[in-house]
C-alpha cells in the first residue's frame, strides 16, 4: 500500500477498519430494513426504513415515503443520531486518511481528535439501534439495517483502538527526514546550543549532588543525637551499676553490665555510621564548593 506510505500496519487496518464501518453506516442509514412485519393471516409484509418504507401486501412491492403512522417518537431520535454519525463519521474518515499517509499529520492531537471521533461515532450510533429498537411495536421485528448499524458501530470502536499505541509515543512525526518533504531551513548556532546544554548538566548535577549534601548532614546530625542519648544512658547504667557492686549485688551487676555491654555495640554502631556520613560530607563539599567549608571539620567530627 503505496498510499499509506511508512504508516504503521494498527494505523493501516484502523483505517481499513473505518472506511467499512462508513460504508456499512450509509448502507444501514438508506435501506429499507430497520422494521419488518409479516404475517400470513392478515396477509400483511411490509418493511420499514427511516424515511421510506416498502408494501408488498397486495402482492406487489410498492416503495413509497414512510406513513406517518410509523413516524414515532424512536425513529425521530434515531434518525437525528443517524445524521450525527454520518457527518463524524464522514470527518473521521477524511482526517484518517490524512493521517495515515501523511507523515506530518502523525502528532498527539490529530491521533487524539481521531480516536475520540470513532468512539463517538461508535456510542451514537450504538444509542440509535437500541432507541429504535425498544421503539418496535409488537407485531414487528428489527430487521438487517439495525445489524448492519451494530456491526458499524464495532467497526469504529477497532478503527479507534488501532490508534492507542500510538498516542502513547512521545513522538508522533516518524520520518521527519523523508526526501519527499522539504523543511524550511533556519539558522541554528551549535556552539550555543551544546554550552546551553552543558549549562544545564551543571545545574542539574548540583541541584542532586546538593540534595545529596542536605541528606547527609541530617544523617550525621541524628547519628550524633543518638550517640548523646547512649552516652547518657551508659552513665545512668554506670552509676547503677557502681550502686550494686558496692552492695555486692551480683544479679543487679550482671544485668547493669549486660545492658552497657549493648550500649557500647550501639554506641560502636552509630559512631561508625557518624564518621562515613561525616567523610561523604567532606567530599560532596569538595565537589560542590571546590574546598571543605572553613568550619566543617569542627561540625562533622563525630561526638565520642
Amino acid at each position: 500500500m503505496a498510499y499509506c506510505g511508512t504508516a504503521t500496519a494498527w494505523s493501516k487496518f484502523g483505517l481499513l477498519t473505518q472506511f467499512i464501518g462508513l460504508a456499512l453506516v450509509l448502507s444501514g442509514f438508506s435501506t429499507i430494513g430497520w422494521m419488518v412485519t409479516t404475517t400470513v393471516q392478515d396477509n400483511t409484509d411490509i418493511i420499514i426504513g427511516l424515511f421510506q418504507m416498502k408494501d408488498c401486501s397486495t402482492g406487489s412491492c410498492a416503495t413509497q415515503a414512510l406513513s406517518s403512522a410509523y413516524e414515532t417518537g424512536g425513529r425521530d431520535a434515531t434518525l437525528g443520531l443517524m445524521i450525527v454519525v454520518l457527518i463524524v463519521s464522514v470527518l473521521t474518515t477524511v482526517l484518517y486518511s490524512i493521517y495515515v499517509p501523511t507523515d506530518a499529520a502523525r502528532y498527539r492531537c490529530m491521533i487524539i481528535i481521531i480516536m475520540c471521533l470513532t468512539f463517538l461515532a461508535a456510542l451514537f450510533t450504538l444509542i440509535g439501534a437500541i432507541v429504535y429498537a425498544a421503539s418496535v411495536p409488537n407485531d414487528f421485528y428489527s430487521s438487517y439495517s439495525v445489524g448492519l448499524v451494530l456491526i458499524t458501530s464495532l467497526l469504529f470502536i477497532c478503527a479507534g483502538c488501532m490508534l492507542i499505541g500510538q498516542a502513547q509515543e512521545n513522538i508522533f512525526i516518524l520520518t521527519m527526514e523523508s526526501p519527499n518533504q522539504s523543511f524550511p531551513e533556519f539558522p541554528s548556532n551549535d556552539e550555543e546550543e551544546m554550552v546551553a546544554e552543558a549549562e544545564y548538566m551543571y545545574n542539574a548535577r548540583m541541584e542532586v549532588l546538593k540534595r545529596e549534601l542536605a541528606q547527609t548532614r541530617r544523617n550525621f546530625r541524628r547519628a550524633c543525637q543518638q550517640i548523646v542519648l547512649l552516652n547518657s544512658r551508659l552513665s545512668e547504667v554506670q552509676k547503677r551499676h557502681d550502686r550494686a557492686r558496692a552492695i555486692n549485688s551480683r544479679s543487679f551487676q550482671y544485668s547493669n553490665r549486660l545492658q552497657m555491654d549493648i550500649s557500647e555495640g550501639f554506641k560502636k554502631v552509630y559512631s561508625e555510621y557518624a564518621e562515613s556520613q561525616a567523610e561523604e560530607n567532606r567530599n560532596l563539599e569538595i565537589q560542590i564548593f571546590g574546598e571543605v567549608l572553613v568550619d566543617s571539620d569542627e561540625e562533622y567530627e563525630p561526638v565520642n
